[in-house]
């Protein structure tokens, strides 16, 4: 059985099974084995987590799927993207999700506005339009609207100064 790398990134980018599903998917796993395939980036699991843990802990064998990135932002996007394909997630939790990818889409576009040109940086005005052209972006990949991205963007910042905390 090949041992592979978990990075705590990758992991907890999806939000975790509840006890019950993570006893059912054990239990399931146990009676049929590992049906699906994990999938690894450079021996890394991307997807599979916990069919992993689990077929460690009890000694099940599994099979893996080796996916090519042409970076890390492109493995989180890829694993985003997936998740949203797969799991039953809340508008907040596909929110939240959705805007783990806004620096990386951002920085696409950037990257894309400037290839193939001598002039850097990229104007204010481009900037704010690229800005929001990814936030629609980010808000159409969750299957929301780009205002609930912007309520969530705020109440996630409000809560990351501290303001939102109970001490």
């Amino acid at each position: 059985m090949a041992t592979l790398k978990t990075d705590d990134e990758f992991k907890n980018l999806i939000p975790p099974l509840s006890p019950d599903e993570y006893r059912q998917l054990e239990e399931n796993i146990i009676s049929d084995g590992c049906r699906d395939a994990l999938v690894v980036w450079k021996g890394t699991v991307i997807d599979g987590h916990n069919r992993y843990e689990i077929c460690q802990k009890h000694s099940i064998p599994f099979q893996t799927r080796e996916k090519h990135f042409d970076s890390r932002d492109d493995a989180i996007q890829w694993i985003i993207l997936n998740q949203f394909g797969r799991r039953n997630l809340s508008a907040g939790e596909r929110s939240i999700l959705a805007l783990r990818l806004e620096p990386i889409l951002s920085a696409k576009a950037k990257e894309r506005m400037l290839s193939g040109k001598k002039i850097d940086p990229v104007p204010k005005s481009a900037q704010g339009v690229q800005r929001g052209k990814v936030r629609n972006q980010v808000a159409k990949l969750a299957g929301v609207g780009h205002t609930t991205i912007q309520e969530t963007k705020q109440i996630l910042e409000h809560w990351h100064s501290g303001a939102g905390r109970a001490d």
